[in-house]
Formats: C-alpha cells, sequence, structure tokens
C-alpha cells in the first residue's frame, strides 16, 4: 500500500465535474512541479508569443519514456497523464 501512513487511497464511484476538475489541477501542478512537461515550462513566461504551429509541433509531444516516468513516479495511469499534458496545449 501507501507507504506514508498519513496517506490514504481512496475510491470516487461518480466524481463530479469540480472533483474531476481539481484532480486536473492538482496533477498539472504534480507534474509541472517536479520538472516533467519540460517544454511547457520553458516556453510558459513567452508563450502567447510561441504559438504551436505546424513547424514546430513536434516539440510539443510527450515522448512514450517521460510518460512511463511519471506514471511510475506518481502512480498515475497513462490517461492520467495525458490529460494534464492536453490542458498545457490549450
Amino acid at each position: 500500500m501507501l507507504q506514508n501512513p498519513k496517506c490514504y487511497e481512496i475510491t470516487v464511484e461518480d466524481p463530479s465535474f469540480e472533483f474531476e476538475s481539481m484532480r486536473d489541477a492538482y496533477d498539472i501542478r504534480l507534474i509541472l512541479r517536479n520538472g516533467h512537461f519540460g517544454i511547457f515550462r520553458e516556453r510558459l513566461d513567452d508563450f502567447s508569443r510561441d504559438k504551436i504551429t505546424e513547424e514546430n509541433y513536434r516539440d510539443f509531444v510527450l515522448s512514450k519514456s517521460e510518460i512511463e516516468e511519471i506514471r511510475r513516479r506518481f502512480k498515475l495511469t497513462k490517461s492520467r497523464v495525458l490529460l494534464p499534458w492536453s490542458w498545457c496545449n490549450l
């Protein structure tokens, strides 16, 4: 189970929109604060001028190795990693 005795795992059968939004925001924060999604961390300050184009699209693709590293490190499913990534691409 979880290593920290103050940490509990819960299952939510039918989460509300608000709960899902909170979880998405938390996952984005967790991933960014721990050094992942590097392309966005590098370009956040200047992002309004650095739009995604056909020419630079591949720079914004998350690699399989980074997906797996995030999954293992934070015990997230692939979809829980890709959802925050898609939010960062909006």
